[in-house]
């Protein structure tokens, strides 16, 4: 799950493009990366008026150093060199609750955005493999704008990664999210008092989230297909009388 792909879903909500790196179409992740077309890409944000387009990033937002840069339990690894990613030795004293915490306040700032905000919307930013429905803290942001009525917009990187990845789509549940401290994922559990329910939501979110004045012939073909699995899903869990 590289940091270009997050690049490329920003620039696709940007462009009103469904998929960031689709085959056979436009291939905004390769756009990105290629110093010959990323000028091009660059002049039409700007001439479209979407270059100064502001995004709330997390990673760029929540100073790391005073949460989680000492720790990696799970030795994840670098995607591209796939060494265990080394922790920071600084000393800077760590806050994962109180007042000088930054990462327990996600509830109250997508709420203050929500309210000030014109346009304010959330832009779900699926990776390769399709981690993000397994994660606990994006689940609990997904969950709060659903709650809140905020305008949620999901970007893929193509049809293809969506077939790929149809077992792990279906088999999606939020008592299986991941987290890394376990105070954490139980917070978040808390605050979804029914998960049967919301664990279809999120079967059916590639279905109830796209932006409806959307109506491109890829994003059809991709709903549809979305549509018959959780349709699938939900005959196999019919007990017929």
């Amino acid at each position: 799950n590289l940091f270009s792909h997050l690049v490329a879903a920003i620039v696709a909500d940007a462009l009103d493009t469904q998929y960031f790196a689709a085959e056979g179409s436009r291939n905004l992740l390769a756009e990105l990366l290629d110093p010959a077309r990323f000028q091009a890409l660059q002049e039409e944000l700007a001439w479209k008026g979407k270059l100064l387009n502001t995004y709330w990033v997390c990673a760029f937002s929540v100073d790391q150093h005073k949460t989680i840069c000492r720790d990696n339990p799970h030795l994840d690894e670098d995607p591209v060199t796939h060494c265990v990613h080394p922790v920071c030795p600084c000393a800077l004293e760590k806050f994962w609750c109180g007042t000088w915490c930054e990462v327990n306040k996600f509830d109250d700032m997508m709420c203050y955005l929500a309210a000030k905000v014109r346009n304010f919307s959330q832009v779900v930013a699926v990776d390769q493999d399709f981690d993000i429905f397994t994660r606990a803290w994006c689940i609990a942001e997904i969950n709060l704008a659903h709650i809140k009525g905020v305008k949620q917009v999901v970007k893929v990187m193509s049809d293809q990664s969506i077939r790929t990845k149809r077992t792990k789509l279906q088999d999606v549940k939020v008592e299986s999210m991941k987290a890394s401290r376990e105070e954490d994922k139980q917070s978040i559990l808390d605050k979804i008092p029914d998960k049967a329910h919301f664990n279809m939501y999120l079967k059916d979110m590639m279905t109830g989230l796209m932006n409806p004045v959307r109506d491109s012939a890829d994003q059809a073909s991709m709903l549809g297909k979305v549509a018959r699995w959780t349709l699938a899903d939900i005959s196999d869990a019919v007990v017929q009388p």
